[in-house]
């Protein structure tokens, strides 16, 4: 979270429109609240996850329309804010 985190800060500082969203449950997933809030938004998603990459499948379940970018480690290191912004520049 901090490195997503310092990574929005910094894109913010830069005028680009970037947010951030922390999910604080997971089960049951919330596929209804996350299609109400984007529904009639253009959002693309960079989703960092330190796993193979279920919760993006269940954000893309939730909003088909979104562009969703990968960020994903499995090897017991942590991502980097390095690795956010490379990913943040490949949407924007």
């Amino acid at each position: 979270m901090r490195s997503a985190l310092q990574v929005q800060k910094e894109a913010r500082a830069r005028g680009e429109k970037v947010g951030l969203i922390q999910l604080k449950t997971l089960w049951p997933f919330p596929h209804e609240l996350l299609a109400d809030v984007f529904a009639a938004t253009k959002a693309d998603f960079i989703i960092p996850e330190l796993s193979l990459g279920q919760l993006a499948d269940e954000v893309s379940k939730s909003v088909p329309q979104a562009k969703i970018t990968r960020v994903n480690r499995n090897d017991g290191a942590l991502i980097t804010p390095a690795q956010l912004e490379q990913a943040l520049k490949g949407v924007l």
